[in-house]
């Protein structure tokens, strides 16, 4: 009875008939999904080629893909057919990249003509792969361990139970993540709580090495609680899950506030937007059952806390996001100085693409003379950019083939009624990402290649349930 409600609480149904129940593995998958989360949420924090970390993460991922493997059945397979393609199409990719050929042909290859000149003047002829930095291709390609691991553990998993074991763990690493960073904002700057050598050190990154991707994870997260208090249907659940859920929102939603970015704020937003969308919009009947006095009470409260809370910090002048969002650091921001630079170098190298990983270098052969200075940008800090300059058409074709799965998934649940908070919850959360690429480069660190996975897959995963159960019926 309780894993039943636990199920249903997660935003899953009974399942039967689909497929078969595999609790013989169980035990093992369980193992290692916590193990793999545990480790990713460790160690996969941030998005630099030569985090030290990943000297552990990847042989990790690389022995829990190994497991994966080896549960997956043909029937996991033809469900996630798309997802495991979409993968295997950016290994593929990147393999292609790394592929040697003869010096005339690639010195035909579009943004090839520096190096080609310097051949020329040497009296040199190389064959060279296509990335520009095959070292840097060949991490990228390593990177992918990651997310194709969470992929294969997600389905390695028991189906009736995976959705609960999942969505509990990526709440648990997000209340990890704040806890985190509000021992950082606490503690000094050069605090061991800071993970990474290179770390936006003074602000509240969390599990992180950035704070911006430490506050739209915080975001996504926000985005998971809220859509698991509107969606609870059909079960009465302890009114001390619903307290523990709302007092998680609550300190994740804090933490992000003070996090000092003006990204995070703005996601923060959208995914407040989103609960609040899918609480005026979720059906009759849906909802945990829970007294409507009681429900009133904590929605009340709820509300009148965190408006509270916000305006303090206000007053207070302690919202760091909200205080770079209204001075004029936006304007002078660097992101929209190189933005021409970006669209430059995304022709230059289209349609082979520079090679995955390869922007850092590449970058000092478009970089104006007026933004010579003693740091550098090691990322496009636009992630919808950068992909295209990397990957080239190749990529751009994959990037098409992943909107048009999510599309499919929209679909799925838009068909019912009854899964329109998991509709409005898949909305918010791409939108979060969306906007945070264009801004940012979260979807390079490990961590959120890894939760966004899982958090898909859950998608997926209940839409496919609900299709059977209604064709069944």
């Amino acid at each position: 009875m309780v894993k039943d409600r636990a199920v249903r609480a997660m935003g899953g149904s009974s399942i039967g008939g689909r497929r078969k129940s595999r609790k013989k593995r169980v035990p093992a998958a369980v193992f290692a999904a916590i193990f793999l989360a545990v480790a990713v949420a460790l160690l996969g924090g941030s998005a630099r080629y030569d985090a030290g970390q990943l000297i552990l993460l990847q042989p990790i991922a690389f022995l829990a893909l190994g497991f994966g493997a080896v549960k997956l059945s043909s029937e996991g397979v033809g469900d996630f057919k798309t997802p495991l393609m979409l993968l295997g199409g950016l290994v593929l990719l990147m393999i292609v990249q790394l592929v040697s050929i003869p010096q005339g042909l690639w010195s035909a290859m579009p943004g090839r003509d520096v190096v080609s000149d310097i051949d020329a003047a040497l009296g040199v002829e190389l064959w060279r792969p296509l990335s520009l930095v095959p070292s840097r291709t060949l991490n990228a390609l390593f990177g992918l361990a990651i997310p194709a691991s969470a992929l294969l553990i997600f389905l390695a998993l028991d189906p009736s139970r995976r959705r609960p074991i999942i969505l509990t763990l990526l709440i648990a690493i997000a209340l990890v993540s704040a806890a985190f960073a509000a021992l950082q904002l606490l503690g000094p700057a050069d605090s061991w709580m800071y993970l990474y050598r290179f770390s936006n050190f003074g602000h509240a990154v969390g599990l992180f090495a950035n704070a911006n991707h430490a506050a739209v994870f915080a975001s996504l997260a926000m985005i998971v609680i809220g859509y698991l208090l509107v969606s609870v249907g059909g079960e009465e659940i302890d009114k001390l899950q619903v307290i523990l859920l709302v007092a998680s929102f609550a300190f994740i939603f804090i933490l992000a506030l003070l996090s000092g970015s003006r990204l995070g704020l703005i996601t923060s937003v959208i995914a407040l937007l989103t609960v609040f969308a899918a609480f005026c919009t979720r059906p009759a009947g849906s909802g945990p059952r829970i007294s409507r006095r009681l429900g009133a009470g904590f929605t009340i409260a709820f509300v009148l806390g965190i408006a509270a809370i916000a305006l303090l910090f206000f007053a207070a002048d302690r919202i760091p996001a909200l205080a770079e969002l209204l001075s004029d650091r936006p304007i002078e921001d660097i992101r929209l100085r190189v933005l021409g630079t970006l669209v430059e170098m995304a022709g230059g190298y289209f349609p082979v693409g520079s090679g995955f990983g390869t922007f850092e270098n590449v970058y000092y052969i478009f970089e104006p003379d007026s933004e010579l200075r003693p740091s550098y940008l090691n990322m496009a800090h636009n992630d919808w950019a950068q992909f295209v300059i990397e990957a080239g058409l190749p990529g751009i074709i994959l990037l098409l083939g992943a909107f048009w799965w999510i599309m499919r998934i929209a679909m799925a649940l838009g068909s019912n009624p009854m899964h329109r908070p998991a509709l409005i919850a898949l909305a918010g959360g791409v939108l979060v990402v969306a906007v945070a690429s264009l801004f940012d480069y979260p979807l390079r660190a490990p961590l959120f290649q890894f939760a966004c996975v899982w958090l898909l897959a859950c998608l997926w995963d209940f839409a496919l349930d609900n299709s059977a159960s209604e064709t069944r019926e």
